[in-house]
């Protein structure tokens, strides 16, 4: 096993660690009063020792309002601004002679909060960018060394995923996005990013799932479960019946439930959650049900190339079909196959 430092298997490892360690260690500045009335707050955190200038950022990311430095550097400005801002005298007015009042002071620390999620992204992007040269050699580790790096990867993704969703709801309700021209959020989104309407939908609908599923986002994020886990609550929480959401709505459940996910894969989960839903609200699965048999259709059209069958089912209507469909394949094969084993002893 290679151990260079640059392509070799530990060098990738340690940068997946490097990445999990971004994305656990979220910086935080309180800023708080003490009992005279004076502030107070704790130094910014500088995140990952990477460097993070890596040129211009693309539309869909957030470009950090650091200038040309790095994000770190980007983080420690915004901790002395603040600091400045925040700092007081007896009498409890700022230095700089801006107000002391509670939307003054909140706007300081969100200010210094962004600078240090901006400076938490840039440092993602760094260690994502030696990481593309570092598994370059990925054939020649042992199993074992892929591995944990993957398991790594998939906890990361995951968490991201869960954090571009608290994103993604925030900057919708924000509303900044209307003055584009846009007809709506998605498609805002699609065009900033240039992954387009359909994909920038799923993108809008995951987080408003696990922004209605608040245990199952933080579940995912402490590496418990995975983002498939979280989509299933989070399609119950945000589509659900009126019951079944304020079932949901309960933490008690979610953290329940988030238990019982942690012990079955996402497909198996699928089924527990919706044998849960049916037995909270059956009255509202048979009128689901109902419904959807009211939408079934079957329309069969012959034309001089073939017959076009086109139409929807229920769940039950479907299975049924499918098995009358296997029956006659099955039904095709054993004809065939004693065809041809009595054309076999005739010769």
């Amino acid at each position: 096993m290679t151990t260079d430092t640059a392509r070799g298997p530990r060098s990738g490892l340690t940068a997946g660690r490097a990445l999990a360690s971004v994305r656990d260690s979220a910086p935080t500045r309180d800023v708080a009063p003490n009992g005279n009335g004076v502030l107070h707050g704790a130094a910014p955190s500088t995140g990952a020792a990477v460097s993070a200038g890596d040129g211009p950022s693309p539309d869909c990311t957030v470009s950090a309002r650091a200038g040309a430095s790095t994000g770190v550097a980007a983080s420690e400005r915004a901790g002395s601004s603040t600091d400045a801002a925040v700092r007081t005298g007896a009498t409890g007015s700022f230095d700089e002679g801006l107000p002391t009042s509670a939307d003054a002071l909140a706007s300081a620390g969100a200010v210094a909060r962004s600078m240090e999620a901006l400076a938490s992204g840039r440092s993602l992007v760094s260690v994502m960018t030696a990481l593309t040269g570092q598994v370059a050699g990925a054939a020649g580790w042992t199993g074992e060394d892929r591995s944990v790096l993957l398991a790594d990867l998939d906890r990361v993704i995951d968490g991201l995923s869960v954090v571009r969703g608290a994103v993604l709801v925030a900057d919708r309700d924000a509303g900044a996005w209307r003055g584009a021209g846009d007809r709506s959020f998605e498609a805002a989104r699609g065009r900033t990013c240039g992954v387009g309407v359909r994909a920038a939908g799923a993108q809008v609908r995951q987080a408003e799932q696990l922004d209605a599923a608040p245990a199952a986002a933080a579940a995912v994020t402490a590496g418990l479960i995975t983002i498939g886990h979280a989509a299933v609550l989070g399609k119950v929480a945000a589509t659900g019946t009126a019951v079944q959401r304020q079932a949901l709505a309960d933490p008690a459940v979610q953290e329940a439930l988030v238990e019982v996910a942690q012990r079955q894969d996402a497909g198996t989960f699928q089924i527990t959650v919706d044998r849960w839903a049916a037995t909270v609200d059956p009255d509202g699965l048979e009128r689901d049900h109902q419904a959807r048999r009211a939408e079934r259709y079957l329309h069969l059209t012959h034309a001089s190339t073939g017959t076009f069958l086109k139409g929807r089912l229920d769940t039950i209507a479907g299975h049924r079909l499918a098995l009358a469909l296997e029956a006659l394949t099955l039904a095709r094969r054993r004809t065939t196959t004693v065809a041809r084993a009595s054309a076999a002893r005739t010769r």
